[in-house]
């Protein structure tokens, strides 16, 4: 093939072929968040410094965290705050769930 996409995050470099790419360790999260009547309306992503996704089987995504040189997989409380918080900037006039 002319292209091969390798979307394996951090461990591209585990191939001989790849090992020279300059990964940098990126953790994120995003957040889970029950749908309200209000929220259900959301047909399009909001964006800014988060955002938010329509909601799909009742629970919208948001998010997210950027942690550069973090290269652990945890959930972190903090971080499911820190994205509400977004939210909140993003479309601070709706009805958001805190359920999360």
């Amino acid at each position: 093939a002319e292209v091969v996409v390798i979307a394996n995050g951090n461990s591209a470099q585990s191939f001989a072929q790849t090992s020279y790419l300059p990964i940098k360790f990126i953790r994120g999260q995003m957040t889970e968040i029950s749908v309200t009547c209000e929220s259900a309306t959301l047909k399009i992503p909001l964006c800014g410094q988060g955002h938010v996704l329509p909601s799909l089987n009742e629970t919208h995504l948001l998010g997210a965290t950027y942690d550069l040189g973090v290269n652990e997989t945890f959930i972190s409380e903090q971080d499911d705050i820190s994205n509400l918080e977004k939210l909140k900037q993003i479309a601070p006039n709706t009805n958001w769930s805190h359920d999360i």
